[in-house]
C-alpha cells in the first residue's frame, strides 16, 4: 500500500518490506484503528472515554510487546522526543499537582502516561509499517471504520438512537460512537483522505468500499456540526489535491494502493502534462469552494455565534494563567486546578460554573498552561522536523500523501480542541506508518534489539506494561459502571445505596478522585435531607469523618483544586461548621475569585454565623454572576424578610420569579412578604 522507499537494510525477520508475522504484527495496530473509534459502554456512567482508555492502554503495549519479541522495534527521529519528554517530566514534578499530572485528571487521563502511550503508538507504527501487507491492512480498516463512523453520525442526527446513548432526537451535534462532536470530526477528518485514495484502487471492491465510506465520512462529519473539523477537511482536501492531479489509476500490477505515478513514470506525467496548472488550481479552488458551500447548506441552520464566541471567551481567559507560570506551566493535565483563575466576572456570568472549564480548547494555549514555553518549543520543533520529513519524501504518490492530508486536517482541529489520549494514538500510529514507509531506510533510526535476550526482556517489559493496562484502566471502567448505579440511586432518594455504590467504586480506581468528590456530595445531601442515613450521633460521626477521609483522599491526587476545595466547604457548612467553611472559601477565592458557586456558599456560611453583611455581599456578587440561577435571589429575599424589611424581601423573591417562575420557595416568600397585617 505504501511500500518502503527504498529496501536496502536488512530486518531480523527478514528483508524490509517483508515480515514473517504480517498478522501477529498487524494485530494490534488494526485493532488500535477499528476497536478505538467503536468501542463503548453504554451502561457506564462515562460510556465513551473510560472504555476507549481501556482499549488503548492495552493494545499500544501489548503491539510493541510483539514488536520487541520479533525485533523490529524502530523509534526514528527519536532525539526530537526526548526534549518533549524531559520537559514534561520537569512540569510534572515542579507542577501544582504532581500526582494528577502523572495520572491524568478523571476522564481525561491527559497526564504523563497518555504521553507515552502516544510516543509508544508513533513507535508501534514504525515498527510495523516495513510491511506492505501490514500497511495495507491498517490504512483499509481505518477507512473502513470511518465509514461506520460517519454512518451513525448520520443516523444519530435524523434521530435514530443506534448507540443506545442518550436522546437522539434532541441531538444538534453528532458525536457517533466517539461521545463528543469534536471528537467525531476529528476521527473523520483523520481517515477520510484515506478513503478518498482508495477511489484510485486497482481492485473495483476497494474502489466501492472507498466510494462508500468516504460518502458516509463527509456526511458524517457535515452532521457533527463542526466548523473546526470542516475547516480542517479543506486543508486536507488542499494537500491532497496535487498528489490526485498528478496520478492516475493505479496500474494492474501495483501491489497496493502505490500511485500511478511511482509504479509507470510515464504515463504518470502525461497524465500530469495533459492538464494546465491554472486549469488544475482552477479546479481544485472550485471543488473546495463548493464542499464549503454544500457544509454550510446542510448544516447552516443549527449554527449560531454563540459557540464560537464562547470559544474565543474561553481563549481570553487563559494569558493570565500562562503568565504566572510560563516555563514550565502548571503540570500535565491540570487546567481545572489553573484555568478557573483567569475567569473574569463577564466570563462567569454569561457561561456559568455549571460546567467545569477544563481546558482551553486549543492545542497551543492548553500547552502552554500545562508545560509553559519550553513545552510548546519541544512540541513545535518535533511536528516541524515530522512535517519536514514528510514533505521532502511525498513526491506526490497519492498513498502517502492522503495520510498526509489526514494528519495535517487533524492538526488544524487541534488549534480549535484539545488532545485526548483515546484518539491521538490513531494520528501518532499513522505518522510512524508514514515515516519508515516513504523517508529512505539508510535515514531510519533503528533501536532493534540484537540479541535474543534484549529482546525477551523488552517483550516481557511491554507486556507487563499491557496487564497493568488491563488492570488498571478495567478498574476505571468497572468503577463507571458503579458510578453510573449510584448516581441512579441518588436521582431516586437512595442515598445509602448511593453511598454503597461509591465506595465500591472506588475501591476499584482509587485515583479517580472524582469519585471520592462524588461520595463527599451524597453525604453532604444525607446530612441535610437524609437524617435517616445518619439517625443517630454515632452514625452522622462515622460518616462525616467518612466524607472528610474521601476528600483528603481526593486532594492527595488532585492539590489545591478549587471544585475540590469548595466541596470541604459545603461539608464543613453541613456539619455546622461555618467558621472553618468561610477559611476554606477564602482559599477557593484565590484560585477562582468568580465563582458563582463559591459566593452562594460564602451567603450560607455567613448566614450561620449571623454574619448578614457577609451573607447579603456574597449573596448580592453570587446573583450578579448567576443571572440564570434563582438560589442567590431566594436567599435574599429570607434575608431581608428575617432583617424586617418585607419590600426589599418582595423585590427579591419576584426576581428570583423572573428567573425560575416554578420556584416554589420564592413563591411562597412573597405571599408571606405582601400579604396584608392582621
Amino acid at each position: 500500500m505504501m511500500a518502503p522507499a527504498t529496501v536496502t537494510e536488512p530486518t531480523a525477520s527478514g528483508p524490509t518490506g517483508v515480515s514473517s508475522y504480517p498478522g501477529l504484527r498487524s494485530a494490534a495496530p488494526v485493532a488500535l484503528v477499528v476497536v478505538v473509534p467503536l468501542f463503548f459502554v453504554p451502561w457506564a456512567f462515562g460510556p465513551f472515554h473510560a472504555a476507549k482508555w481501556l482499549v488503548v492502554g492495552v493494545l499500544v503495549p501489548a503491539g510493541l510487546a510483539v514488536c520487541a519479541a520479533t525485533g523490529t522495534l524502530r523509534w526514528p527521529r527519536w532525539k526530537w522526543f526526548v526534549p518533549l519528554v524531559v520537559v514534561s517530566l520537569a512540569a510534572t514534578v515542579l507542577g501544582v499537582a504532581p500526582w494528577m499530572s502523572l495520572l491524568g485528571s478523571p476522564n481525561r487521563n491527559n497526564g504523563l502516561f497518555a504521553l507515552f502511550l502516544g510516543i509508544g503508538s508513533f513507535v508501534l507504527g514504525a515498527s510495523v509499517a516495513a510491511d506492505a501487507v501490514v500497511q495495507r491492512r491498517i490504512l483499509r480498516a481505518a477507512f473502513v471504520t470511518g465509514g461506520v463512523v460517519g454512518a451513525l453520525a448520520v443516523a444519530e442526527r435524523l434521530g435514530l438512537d443506534i448507540a443506545a446513548v442518550g436522546d437522539a432526537g434532541e441531538v444538534t451535534r453528532a458525536r457517533s460512537t466517539w461521545g463528543s462532536a469534536t471528537f467525531a470530526a476529528a476521527h473523520l477528518v483523520i481517515v477520510l483522505p484515506i478513503a478518498v485514495a482508495h477511489l484510485r484502487s486497482r481492485d473495483p471492491r476497494w474502489r466501492i468500499a472507498g466510494l462508500v465510506c468516504s460518502v458516509a465520512g463527509l456526511a458524517g462529519l457535515l452532521a457533527t456540526g463542526t466548523r473546526g473539523g470542516w475547516l480542517a477537511a479543506l486543508v486536507s482536501a488542499a494537500v491532497m489535491a496535487p498528489a490526485w492531479v498528478a496520478t492516475g489509476r493505479p496500474n494492474a500490477g501495483s501491489t497496493g494502493l502505490w500511485s500511478a505515478a511511482s509504479r509507470d513514470p510515464g504515463r504518470g506525467a502525461e497524465s500530469a502534462a495533459g492538464r494546465s496548472p491554472l486549469l488544475v488550481a482552477v479546479g481544485v479552488v472550485a471543488a473546495l469552494a463548493a464542499l464549503a458551500v454544500l457544509m454550510l447548506t446542510v448544516i447552516g441552520p443549527q449554527l449560531d455565534r454563540a459557540s464560537g464566541i464562547g470559544r474565543l471567551d474561553l481563549w481570553s481567559t487563559t494569558p493570565s494563567v500562562i503568565v504566572d507560570r510560563p516555563l514550565l506551566g502548571a503540570g500535565p493535565d491540570t487546567q481545572r486546578s489553573v484555568l478557573p483563575a483567569g475567569i473574569d466576572e463577564d466570563f462567569e456570568r454569561d457561561h456559568g460554573s455549571e460546567e467545569l472549564h477544563d481546558r482551553a480548547h486549543s492545542l497551543p494555549l492548553d500547552t502552554l498552561v500545562t508545560t509553559g514555553i519550553l513545552g510548546l518549543a519541544a512540541l513545535l520543533s518535533l511536528l516541524v522536523v515530522l512535517a519536514g520529513d514528510f514533505a521532502r519524501n511525498l513526491q506526490r504518490e497519492l498513498v502517502p500523501t492522503a495520510v498526509t492530508a489526514g494528519l495535517a486536517g487533524y492538526l488544524v482541529t487541534l488549534l480549535f480542541a484539545f488532545g485526548d489520549p483515546v484518539i491521538d494514538p490513531i494520528p501518532w500510529m499513522l505518522a510512524g506508518l508514514l515515516w519508515v514507509a516513504i523517508v529512505p531506510s539508510p535515514a531510519t533510526s533503528r533501536t532493534e534489539s540484537r540479541g535474543s535476550a534484549p529482546r525477551v526482556v523488552a517483550a516481557v517489559g511491554f507486556g507487563c506494561l499491557a496487564i497493568a493496562g488491563l488492570v488498571l484502566a478495567g478498574g476505571e471502567l468497572l468503577a463507571e459502571t458503579r458510578l453510573d448505579s449510584a448516581l441512579e440511586a441518588q436521582s431516586t432518594g437512595d442515598l445509602s445505596s448511593a453511598l454503597d455504590g461509591l465506595e465500591s467504586a472506588v475501591s476499584l480506581a482509587p485515583a479517580r478522585f472524582d469519585l471520592h468528590q462524588a461520595y463527599s456530595r451524597v453525604a453532604v445531601q444525607s446530612l441535610t435531607e437524609g437524617p435517616e442515613i445518619a439517625d443517630s450521633d454515632a452514625a452522622r460521626a462515622e460518616l462525616i469523618a467518612s466524607a472528610f477521609g474521601h476528600l483528603d483522599d481526593a486532594q492527595a491526587v488532585a492539590g489545591e483544586d478549587p471544585d475540590l476545595l469548595m466541596d470541604r466547604a459545603e461539608l464543613l457548612t453541613a456539619t455546622g461548621d461555618a467558621e472553618s467553611a468561610l477559611e476554606v472559601y477564602d482559599r477557593v477565592l484565590v484560585l477562582y475569585p468568580e465563582s458563582f458557586r463559591a459566593h452562594l456558599g460564602i451567603g450560607l456560611a455567613a448566614s450561620q454565623l449571623n454574619q448578614f453583611d457577609r451573607a447579603e455581599e456574597a449573596w448580592t456578587a453570587a446573583a450578579e454572576l448567576g443571572p440564570g440561577d434563582a438560589r442567590a435571589l431566594v436567599n435574599l429575599g429570607i434575608l431581608y424578610e428575617r432583617a424586617g424589611d418585607p419590600d426589599t424581601a418582595a423585590e427579591s423573591f419576584a426576581a428570583a420569579l423572573e428567573v425560575d417562575p416554578a420556584n416554589s420557595t420564592a413563591q411562597a416568600g412573597i405571599e408571606r412578604v405582601t400579604q396584608p397585617a392582621n
